[in-house]
């Protein structure tokens, strides 16, 4: 299963109140292409970022793991060196969203293929896709965000 396109996406307006709020958000994990794993995101802020040779990765399991508010890459040697250990950051907003700001990491953030400043905070819409250390599609591993609406 390849990146979702869950139908119609929800963008919120700034000017007006959504008519549905947002009750919950899940951040999906592709590896390849393909759906590896998925942390609901429970924490006002979460940071992601790559593991040290604590959480070396196998092929064959999930290559992320949440644990309280981090979300840690495992780590491959030439894998996934262009994650940085403290790479980005996700912050809910007071509507339900989350916004994501790149903390400084070494190879960039970019959120559907487009770079994001070290330090610059955007809103994340429904179905945006993150990619960390490459900003196309030829990323080994690549993030997607949906939203759930009452």
């Amino acid at each position: 299963m390849g990146w979702f396109g869950f139908g119609k996406k929800k963008v919120v307006n700034e000017d007006t109140e959504p008519e549905e709020k947002i009750v919950s958000a899940t951040l999906y994990v592709f590896v390849d292409h393909k759906l590896n794993n998925e942390h609901i995101l429970n924490g006002n802020v979460i940071e992601l970022g790559r593991a040290g040779k604590e959480f070396l990765l196998d092929f064959t399991k999930k290559w992320t793991r949440m644990a309280g508010n981090e979300i840690k890459v495992g780590y491959l040697s030439g894998i996934t060196s262009m994650i940085s250990g403290k790479h980005l950051k996700l912050k809910k907003q007071d509507d339900g969203r989350y916004s994501v700001t790149d903390v400084g990491s070494k190879y960039g953030t970019f959120i559907n293929g487009k770079p994001l400043n070290p330090g610059e905070n955007i809103i994340l819409e429904d179905e945006d896709k993150i990619n960390i250390g490459h900003g196309n599609s030829a990323s080994l591993i690549m993030f997607q965000i949906k939203y759930v609406y009452s």
